[in-house]
């Protein structure tokens, strides 16, 4: 007499999973089990799993079930209820379709930059951008940007390059090639190692120019800021020192005339009241009439 096997326990091994994906997309959900003589009955529900009922889209009595991807199937929840030839079911997790966020546009949103600095400085490019799953490749350039060449510096596949000043990479060039998931790319702009200029002590470059009215000598002065200034020489024979001259100095950023361009009015001291200068007229000083 030959026994019969045993019967295989019903139960579910793989549970189908959410759709996510775009209206009008093609949709389906899968289950697989184990078991004897199966048989299967996709179901859907539209109040979040409180009730079932038979589905009869298309695969609805097979382990797969096709639908469409639309907005109104946005609030279903669909589930499949397998059976075995013993009359036992067990029902698989509940999936629903679920819409895919939009791809993050592949985008630079903070530039590399220069850096100044000296010979044997730390030196580091930093470059920011959007997307989805970035990838960063660093490049340099020693022919002025016509050629570019894959980075081996420290951090050359991350946002960071790192490397150290040295008089050598005065001619390189230096960017990120940016790529993202779908294969898009984009290029940072290029940077170089520029070399700090030593602070130089401004000096003082005068011009005497008379003023016609009264016969007195000025000097025009460029100070640190670039801006002109006026010093009053008390003669055109003694002209005195610019240290001396300097004190007598008081600089006025009122515009006499609100409709002239803006720009600074220094004024002069003479017999103890002020008049401010207007302009330079080749390379004359000429003042208001009416002292201030």
């Amino acid at each position: 007499m030959v026994s019969a096997a045993p019967a295989v326990q019903l139960a579910i091994t793989t549970q189908p999973v959410d759709f996510e994906g775009s209206i009008g997309d093609a949709v389906s959900f899968t289950v697989v089990a184990s078991g004897s003589g199966l048989s299967y009955q996709w179901q859907y529900s539209k109040d979040d799993g409180a009730t079932w009922g038979n589905s009869g889209l298309p695969g609805n009595k097979t382990a797969t079930l096709t639908t469409e991807f639309t907005a109104a199937r946005l609030v279903y929840k669909f589930r499949c209820l397998v059976s075995d030839s013993a009359g036992n079911s067990v029902a698989s997790n509940a999936v629903r379709m679920v819409t895919a966020a939009p791809a993050v546009q592949l985008e630079i949103t903070a530039q590399p930059v220069d850096f100044v600095g000296e010979i044997g400085d730390a030196v580091s490019f930093t470059v920011a951008a959007t997307g989805s799953g970035l990838t960063y490749q660093w490049q340099y350039s020693k022919d002025d940007g016509l050629t570019w060449k894959a980075s081996g510096l420290p951090g050359n596949k991350t946002a960071t390059l790192t490397t150290e000043f040295t008089e050598a990479r005065l001619v390189y060039a230096f960017r990120c090639l940016i790529t993202d998931s779908a294969g898009n790319s984009v290029a940072s702009d290029a940077v170089r190692m520029i070399v700090l200029e030593p602070e130089v002590e401004s000096e003082y470059f005068l011009l005497t120019a008379t003023l016609e009215s009264d016969g007195l000598y000025f000097a025009e002065g460029v100070n640190a800021e670039g801006t002109v200034v006026w010093y009053q020489l008390a003669d055109a024979a003694a002209k005195r020192d610019v240290d001396a001259i300097n004190s007598l100095i008081d600089v006025s950023t009122s515009a006499r005339d609100p409709e002239a361009p803006a720009r600074v009015y220094p004024k002069y001291v003479y017999g103890g009241s002020y008049a401010y200068m207007d302009e330079l007229t080749n390379r004359r000083a000429v003042c208001l009439a009416t002292p201030v």
